[in-house]
């Protein structure tokens, strides 16, 4: 599976995101703490957690320790998502 780096309009173009080799191949996956995912995205990272766990963001690793790890494409989707939900409010029909 191939992954695409970020476009320089990304607002993930300056990011350089925690790599880890992924014990399934040896392609390297990229993965974001929550406190990386929070700066991206403009929340704390309890914020990202309570996206964890109403299910809007999915976790894709744990630690050794048990801290939550993301896949950049899941918080791009997220980040995609959440600006559509600002952009029209529920209940908006425009």
């Amino acid at each position: 599976m191939s992954r695409s780096l970020p476009n320089a309009r990304s607002p993930f173009a300056h990011f350089d995101p925690y790599v880890m080799d992924v014990a399934l191949g040896s392609e390297l996956e990229q993965f974001l703490t929550p406190a990386d995912v929070g700066r991206l995205v403009g929340m704390t990272a309890a914020g990202v957690k309570v996206a964890v766990r109403a299910g809007k963001l999915p976790v894709a690793a744990f630690t050794a320790r048990g801290g939550r790890l993301f896949r950049l494409v899941d918080v791009e989707a997220f980040l995609t998502a959440r600006q559509a939900r600002t952009r029209c409010p529920a209940g908006d029909a425009s």
